[in-house]
């Protein structure tokens, strides 16, 4: 979407938040960004391991802080489905996260209301990963906000 930014994903498929903050260090020596996006918490929510939860995503972002990389949080997605008995638990993580990010001074997107309504079942096929539709509808607001908080 965008010619002159390389993106580089990290993401590891099943990874809770303290494998992320376990990490950061060695991503950003090998990558050197300039912009580091944080998206972790379903599956520490679908496997029942919040507690250190806000203190990991925390250590990422001061890590990424620290060496001057700007810093864009993605909230939770919702879930729906046989999953949608998490839901509270996502909004609460939400909010939590809402005021780390606030706390931390980085840019929080709400994804959570990007795709609250039909969006959260037609995109969500299993009530947790968004289908292509759904991942490009990340993407396009995931690069509008990284646009803002780099101006």
């Amino acid at each position: 979407m965008e010619p002159t930014w390389t993106v580089i994903n990290e993401a590891r498929g099943g990874a809770k938040a303290d494998h992320g903050a376990r990490r950061v260090s060695r991503v950003l020596d090998q990558h050197n960004p300039d912009v580091l996006t944080i998206m972790y918490g379903a599956i520490n929510i679908s496997q029942k391991n919040t507690g250190t939860y806000i203190s990991d995503m925390r250590l990422m972002i001061q890590e990424a802080k620290r060496r001057e990389v700007t810093v864009v949080i993605g909230n939770l997605l919702p879930m729906s489905g046989e999953r949608a008995h998490l839901q509270g638990d996502v909004i609460r993580l939400n909010q939590d996260l809402a005021r780390l990010a606030s706390q931390e001074n980085v840019m929080l997107v709400d994804l959570f209301n990007e795709f609250t309504g039909p969006a959260a079942t037609e995109r969500f096929p299993d009530g947790r990963h968004p289908d292509e539709d759904g991942t490009q509808m990340v993407a396009i607001v995931m690069r509008e906000a990284i646009k803002r908080a780099t101006r």
